[in-house]
């Protein structure tokens, strides 16, 4: 567990000491901050002692009915789900419990801005990625085209095994080697050779 102070050295000289107050959220008891109504705590309960779906169940009543502003009540039920994902204190059974309980107010995540502006992200890379797949695809499409059309023009007898290698080969770079050595090849012996290198 990390220790205070902090400081940032330049050599043998602290230039900045930061003293802060380590609170270890595994070895406190959940149940405590509900009984007591610690409400800013809540979204830090998954990472407690004690946790069960009726104790977070608890906590989110109470938030949903405090909380006015939907915003903030939606950041606060993201940061329960965000810890309640990444503590192993939890049985694997009650956190199903809790997701299900969580999952009650995701109409409230759908509209948070935060979670808006990472879909859209998501979604823009996602497509951004799809177009780049399907570019990619579409040079491939090309190249062994390119590739068909040089063996028939060249080598005639040899266009069969050049449709077939064509159709196998998926890598952009090496059907384009492979269209440079047929286009440069001496001799159908030589292309032959190379395509048949290239089975599968």
């Amino acid at each position: 567990m990390i220790e205070s102070p902090w400081r940032e050295m330049s050599g043998d000289e602290a230039l900045i000491t930061f003293r802060f107050f380590v609170l270890p959220l595994f070895l406190l008891d959940a149940e405590r901050f509900v009984r007591e109504h610690i409400t800013c705590m809540y979204p830090l309960l998954p990472a407690m002692q004690g946790v069960d779906h009726e104790l977070i169940g608890k906590a989110m009543d109470e938030l949903a009915e405090i909380c006015h502003d939907q915003r903030v009540l939606s950041e606060r039920f993201l940061w329960m789900e965000v810890l309640l994902h990444r503590t192993d204190t939890i049985d694997a059974l009650e956190k199903v419990e809790i997701q299900r309980r969580l999952s009650m107010y995701e109409f409230l995540l759908e509209s948070n801005p935060r979670i808006k502006r990472i879909r859209l992200e998501a979604k823009a890379e996602g497509k951004a990625e799809g177009e780049r797949k399907g570019e990619v695809k579409g040079e491939v499409k090309a190249m062994r085209q390119s590739l068909i059309d040089v063996v028939e023009i060249r080598f005639p007898a040899l266009i069969e095994l050049a449709t077939q290698r064509a159709k196998e080969m998926t890598n952009l770079e090496e059907l384009r080697q492979l269209m440079r050595q047929a286009t440069a090849a001496p001799d159908e012996a030589t292309v032959r050779r190379i395509l048949d290198s290239k089975a599968s």
